[in-house]
């Protein structure tokens, strides 16, 4: 498979916040939606995964803030990851750190 590459941003949002972060996913020099999203606490990896959610004309992961806030304290620290779907491999990598205030 061809070097994957994914620009790792940081994102901070008040943690009553519901908004996109959008995700631009290339393999190769070809851009692809054949992926899958995860976002986790900080010191923790994935276990499970979905489809990247879709605001107009974007892609990415959505982040809703009560949802990750329920069961952090403040600010709160998040890891996402992508997981290409490509066989036979399925590269997991960072996309995105995200704090919550």
């Amino acid at each position: 498979m061809p070097q994957t590459n994914v620009a790792v941003d940081f994102w901070e949002f008040p943690r009553e916040t519901v908004e996109l972060i959008p995700l631009i996913v290339t393999v190769g020099s070809s851009a692809t939606t054949s992926y899958q999203v995860a976002c986790v606490p900080k010191g923790t990896r994935p276990s499970s995964w979905g489809s990247p959610d879709v605001a107009g004309f974007d892609a990415g992961y959505l982040v809703n803030g009560p949802t990750l806030s329920a069961s952090s304290a403040f600010p709160a620290e998040f890891l996402g990851f992508v997981r290409i779907d490509s066989n036979p491999e399925d590269p997991v990598i960072p996309a995105f750190t995200l704090k919550l205030t």
